[in-house]
């Protein structure tokens, strides 16, 4: 790439000589940035020329020439090095701009194979074939302003340079039709040859089944395939340079085969499963067919149609969190197939709906007191041990802490103080786990040679293994793998040990242990869909919650027939057990229900939310009246909703106005305004304008109704005397 003008401290554009290294090298291809999609010169983008001649492929003369060519560089989506598939648009700079001639070169290539390793052949032929931006550089050394060196010989031209590299290696023809019984032609039809080289070219077959390919001379296997057929092959086909090579090819149609099937939740093996249906997603693919479809939310049940005796991968995701997610190579066989699918919780993050970890403590320090059945230890017997009643006021700053929390204060104790105190959990009996994973939030404030340890104990503390330490400011969640000292031990003690004299701090707080298992809670799930009472359509967004759960309905953009759903773990402690569950949303009115809750099953519960609903009659109004005068109609305002309406009307005409101009309108009743049209100092002609009425009613929150006064003039009668 060229560099940019900011990483240089360069202005906007940066002028001549800006080029940076390694683009300077002469022998390089230079790579500037144009627009996303403008075609022009992107002002961040640094010039030429280069001080480092170029010795390899001067084209036209322009031996100093930087950049080569442009590329597009602003607002480009990248992949970021959050995570192997984290993208993130909005970049800009040459830095996005030289992987489009990387990938251009890689296309070149491909499509010209003569060409291989032939820089100065590939970088003319990029050049050639790039798209003229006319600039005015400054320089005396462009002096038609093309090229130049702030855009070189231009924006590269992929589909420009790909078509001209196709026509430049010597080839032979291979042509034919495939079809389907020898006759019946197949369009659409995938003819591939290789050569066992890595070299490769492929055609799709037209209407007639026909189909043309160039290749480099050599021997092919040549393969025709079709998603829904079978394939067939020919081995050992010469092409030679100029002639033409004939190979037919026929392929069969396949049987269909329904398949179908349900998805179930798994658990976790050797720890329970809820065993329920569902919601999930099937990513489906075979040569030529990709497609995603979803089982039914509250069965789980699936169909589709595919094809027998062809090998399909089925990736299964579950729509509720924390499952993994299956891969399985299904091959139907039969006009019908069946083939369920068991999803497994993931353990190791155990946040599935419906599972916990197992804990064997979690403690939060909120009673001010050393916990029960944890002890104090001085080690240096100054008195200087942990608190829980925050004695030096600093407050509770662990990650989003609040309320209670341990501290010790070295601060608090004062000067000439020494710390050496350790905070101890109870004694465990872990003889049967085979995990043992410790967590907890913590602050630290270093100071001088304080020092914090945390560590553990499987003899009840005689002897004590260090597994975790700081010597410098922390703040954070920490997680300690405790399974090879502490699992199947039965007298495990865990220490947090601060050493210190006059230092700041350590707090810590909400410690937890878990043994790894990660087990079913007693429940089921609640699921269901909410409505708009009036006019039945799903809504996203509202509030569906009980007295110990909570949840959204939600869209799935792939999925828009289950618009509004709503999926959610009611634990309960009796089986079954009534709960009452309520969805709102503004400006609905709340609705409730009382569903039944069985364990390990889904319980269907729809809910439907009145709102208001607002009509007006008539839909618009007209007068006809002489100049200074006064009449008035009626508009009513009706409320077809289950809530009552409120409404406010404005209008933008001074020739007309409303009484009264906002109200409340029950459920099923109708309101009437008044409407005065007023021909007062109005000249003869029509008059348009409009009534805006705004409501609560979501569907209608504003209604146009359209006014208009035809004014004519006063007619006035001779008077007649005898």
């Amino acid at each position: 790439s060229n560099g940019n003008a900011s990483n240089c401290r360069y202005p906007n554009p940066p002028g001549l000589n800006t080029v940076g290294n390694p683009a300077r090298y002469g022998n390089v291809t230079g790579v500037g940035s144009s627009g996303e999609s403008n075609g022009l010169y992107a002002s961040h983008s640094n010039w030429g020329p280069t001080d480092n001649p170029d010795t390899v492929n001067p084209t036209g003369g322009f031996n100093l020439m930087k950049p080569q060519v442009v590329a597009p560089g602003v607002s480009i989506r990248s992949s970021v090095p959050d995570s192997d598939t984290a993208y993130e648009d909005g970049w800009s700079g040459t830095s996005m701009s030289a992987p489009h001639v990387s990938g251009l070169v890689a296309l070149i290539w491909q499509a010209a194979p003569c060409l291989v390793g032939d820089y100065p052949n590939t970088e003319t032929l990029i050049e050639q074939t790039a798209t003229e931006i006319i600039y005015d550089d400054g320089s005396a050394l462009t002096p038609t302003n093309y090229p130049n060196f702030a855009t070189g010989w231009g924006e590269i031209n992929a589909l420009a340079a790909v078509n001209q590299a196709l026509t430049l290696c010597d080839t032979g023809h291979l042509n034919g039709k495939v079809t389907s019984d020898g006759i019946t032609p197949v369009e659409g039809a995938t003819v591939r040859a290789e050569n066992g080289l890595g070299y490769f070219r492929s055609a799709l077959t037209a209407a007639d089944g026909t189909y043309t390919l160039d290749l480099d001379e050599g021997i092919y296997t040549v393969t025709a395939t079709k998603y829904g057929f079978g394939s067939d092959s020919a081995t050992n086909v010469s092409i030679n340079v100029g002639a033409s090579t004939t190979r037919d090819f026929e392929i069969v149609l396949i049987s269909p085969s329904i398949v179908s099937g349900y998805v179930y939740d798994d658990g976790v093996t050797g720890q329970g499963k809820h065993g329920y249906p569902l919601y999930a997603s099937i990513h489906i693919t075979t040569n030529d067919f990709d497609q995603i479809i979803f089982t039914d939310p509250f069965t789980g049940y699936y169909e589709i149609e595919l094809f027998q005796n062809t090998a399909y991968t089925f990736s299964t995701n579950a729509i509720p969190t924390g499952y993994n997610t299956l891969v399985e190579l299904i091959t139907p066989n039969g006009s019908a197939y069946s083939h369920n699918m068991h999803l497994q919780v993931d353990a190791n993050t155990c946040n599935t709906p419906g599972y916990a970890k197992e804990t064997m403590l979690n403690e939060h320090f909120e009673t001010g007191l050393l916990p029960v059945g944890w002890n104090n230890q001085d080690y240096y017997g100054s008195g200087g041990v942990w608190a829980f009643n925050d004695p030096g006021g600093i407050g509770n700053q662990t990650p989003g802490g609040e309320d209670g929390f341990a501290v010790l204060d070295s601060d608090y104790y004062g000067d000439g103080n020494t710390q050496d105190a350790g905070l101890q959990t109870p004694t465990f009996d872990f003889s049967a786990y085979a995990n043992v994973i410790l967590e907890f939030d913590t602050d630290y404030n270093f100071f001088s040679f304080d020092r914090t340890a945390v560590r553990v104990s499987a003899d009840n503390g005689s002897t004590w293994t260090e597994k975790w330490s700081q010597t410098a400011d922390f703040n954070g969640h920490v997680t300690i793998d405790l399974t090879s000292e502490a699992a199947e031990k039965s007298q495990v003690i865990i220490e947090f040990k601060y050493t210190g004299s006059f230092g700041w701090w350590w707090e810590v707080d909400n410690v937890l242990i878990t043994t790894g298992n990660c087990n079913p809670i007693p429940g089921g799930v609640v699921a269901g869909f909410v409505y708009n009472a009036n006019i039945t359509t799903p809504l996203v967004g509202a509030d569906v919650t009980s007295p110990t759960a909570s949840t959204q309905t939600f869209e799935l953009s792939a999925d828009p027939n289950n618009s509004g759903l709503y999926w959610v773990f009611q634990p309960t402690t009796t089986n079954p057990e009534d709960v009452v569950f309520t969805a709102s949303m503004d400006p609905f009115s709340s609705k409730s229900k009382t569903v039944t809750v069985n364990q390990n099953a889904i319980a269907r519960q729809d809910l439907h939310l009145g709102t208001s609903q607002i009509s007006v009659s008539p839909t618009s109004l007209f007068a006809t009246q002489v100049t200074n005068r006064v009449t008035t109609q009626t508009l009513e305002i009706c409320n077809q909703g289950g809530v009552t309406l409120t409404w406010e009307l404005i209008d933008n005409s001074s020739w007309v106005s409303e009484n009264p101009l906002y109200g409340n309108v029950p459920s099923d009743t109708c309101s009437l305004v008044d409407v005065i049209f007023d021909s007062t100092g109005l000249a003869a002609g029509e008059y348009l304008g409009n009534l805006e009425i705004t409501s609560n009613d979501p569907d209608s929150p504003l209604i146009m109704v359209p006014v208009s006064l035809k004014v004519i003039p006063q007619l006035f009668l001779p008077l007649i005397l005898k």
